[in-house]
């Protein structure tokens, strides 16, 4: 959001912004996971503690405990569960 600055629309709490084309992608899921080109960022004021993941690739997602995320689960299949459920044996889809 900080590259958009002076474009986020604001309501109390509540911060978005539209993305570029070709931007931003993140890892979208319709039967198979897929890149899918992300058209806006949201952001609302969170009071508690957030959680990092760190990927065995070494990316960070830092999220708040209810955001769901995927994951693999037994015999390759998605799963999705709250960032706070996460376990160190997950594997955290994530783009290349």
């Amino acid at each position: 959001m900080k590259k958009h600055k002076n474009e986020i629309i604001r309501k109390g709490t509540y911060e978005a912004t539209y993305t570029q084309k070709d931007e931003l992608k993140v890892v979208g899921f319709n039967k198979i996971p897929k890149e899918s080109e992300v058209l806006s960022v949201n952001k609302y004021f969170f009071k508690g503690n957030l959680i990092k993941l760190t990927t065995s690739s070494g990316k960070e997602l830092i999220v708040t405990p209810e955001h769901k995320v995927a994951i693999k689960s037994f015999f390759n299949r998605i799963k999705y569960i709250q960032a706070e459920k996460v376990k160190f044996w997950h594997k955290v889809i994530t783009l290349n």
